[in-house]
């Protein structure tokens, strides 16, 4: 039940009910049943139906596009990307150092 919940949920959502099926696997997983597999793909088709007919009807409607403006470039970005650069190399300088005394100590 939960994983036929899953996939109409996704496929709701976006619109692929294939998607939505593996998905529903995906999270699934740790005790998903072969016969789930069915069910999640005839709930998938389902709700794609009842989309398109609810979309028909006028009670939906498809998500508008969204209009993306350009990010202005401020200084503060760059100061971020140089914490991040910072920040990764001194995470791997101390995960070399702890590797380094693990070997010293065996």
């Amino acid at each position: 039940m939960l994983a036929a919940a899953v996939a109409a949920g996704v496929t709701a959502a976006f619109g692929a009910p294939i998607g939505g099926v593996l998905f529903s696997i995906e999270v699934t997983s740790a005790y998903y049943m072969v016969a789930n597999l069915w069910r999640g793909f005839f709930v998938s088709v389902v709700t794609v139906f009842s989309f398109r007919l609810f979309y028909d009807m006028g009670w939906v409607e498809p998500w508008s596009p969204v209009d993306l403006k350009p990010l202005p470039i401020d200084v503060h970005y760059v100061f971020y990307i140089i914490l991040g650069i910072l920040c990764g190399l001194l995470g791997s300088l101390f995960i070399h150092i702890l590797t380094r005394i693990v070997y010293l100590r065996a």
